[in-house]
C-alpha cells in the first residue's frame, strides 16, 4: 500500500520558507527598482568625485605644485608673536575662544600661486557672534626665492612678531617701541 507521495529529487534541495518552487528554480532574478536607483547614485558620485579631482583649481591640491606645499610650510612654521608659530598660534586662538563659549570654525589653508616664487597663503577664521558670524581672513605673501614671508591682512599682522612685519611706506619706517 503505497501512497502517492511525490517523488523526491535528491538533486534539487527544498526551496528556503517564503519561496515558491518556481521561484527557486530560477537561476538570476531582476533586481529591484530601489537597488537600481542606488546603483546609478552611486555610480553618478563616484564619477562626479573623479571629475572634480581633476578638474579642481591647483589652489586646493597642494600636492600638484611642490612649490605651494613649501610656501604652506614657511608660513606655517614661521614663529608667532604668542606662540612658537604661526600655525600654533592660530590654532590657539581658536581654542581660548571656544574654551569662552564662542563656536568657531577655521576653515581650510589655502595657497594660490601669484608669480613665478611668489604665492598667498590664506586661512579663514570664523567665529559666531551675538548676530551673525564673524569672519577674519589671516593672509601672507610668500617669496620662495628670497623665503621672505609678509602678512597682509589685520589678523595676519597681530600673529607676526613685530621684527617680521615690513613697513607699510618704505619711505616711512615704523616706529621702534
Amino acid at each position: 500500500m503505497d501512497s502517492p507521495a511525490s517523488p523526491i529529487q535528491p538533486d534539487q534541495p527544498n526551496p528556503p520558507s517564503g519561496v515558491s518552487a518556481a521561484q527557486a528554480r530560477q537561476p538570476f532574478s531582476r533586481p529591484s527598482r530601489s537597488a537600481l536607483w542606488h546603483g546609478l547614485a552611486l555610480g553618478l558620485l563616484v564619477i562626479g568625485g573623479a571629475i572634480y579631482w581633476f578638474v579642481k583649481p591647483p589652489s586646493l591640491n597642494l600636492l600638484a605644485d611642490p612649490a605651494s606645499a613649501e610656501a604652506l610650510a614657511l608660513v606655517q612654521t614661521h614663529r608667532a608673536k604668542q606662540a612658537p608659530t604661526i600655525l600654533q598660534g592660530v590654532n590657539e586662538i581658536a581654542r581660548s575662544r571656544e574654551a569662552r563659549g564662542a563656536k568657531t570654525r577655521l576653515g581650510q589653508w589655502m595657497v594660490e600661486k601669484q608669480a613665478e616664487d611668489l604665492y598667498i597663503v590664506k586661512v579663514m577664521f570664523r567665529e559666531q557672534g551675538s548676530r551673525n558670524w564673524v569672519e577674519r581672513e589671516y593672509t601672507w605673501q610668500v617669496d620662495l626665492k628670497d623665503k621672505k614671508i609678509s602678512a597682509l591682512s589685520m589678523p595676519a599682522i597681530d600673529l607676526m612678531p613685530e621684527v617680521d612685519l615690513a613697513p607699510l611706506n618704505p619711505a616711512m619706517p615704523l616706529p621702534v617701541r
